[in-house]
């Protein structure tokens, strides 16, 4: 299913859509999981550094560094911290 869902994604000329939402629901998670035993501050930073840790360990991995795709990242990070500390 999540498969069909990237390639889905994909198929609007871009993989931005999955970096964005990958990265959201990283961070979202995150925070939402240390938002139990930490201030919201300090678990939306947990959710930021994990969540773009995990991005940038993804374009290392690849063949070639795109900062686009670091971009897209970023503002599904941010996102994802937002729906949980507002």
């Amino acid at each position: 299913m999540l498969k069909r869902l990237s390639e889905w994604l994909c198929s609007f000329s871009s993989d931005k859509y999955v970096h964005l939402l990958c990265c959201q629901y990283i961070a979202f998670i995150v925070t939402m999981i240390f938002r139990t035993v930490m201030n919201r501050w300090l678990s939306a930073a947990a959710g930021f550094l994990v969540a773009i840790a995990a991005a940038v360990v993804k374009e290392i991995i690849d063949d070639r560094f795109d900062w686009n795709d670091i971009k897209a990242d970023g503002i599904g990070t941010l996102t994802g911290i937002l729906m949980v500390i507002l």
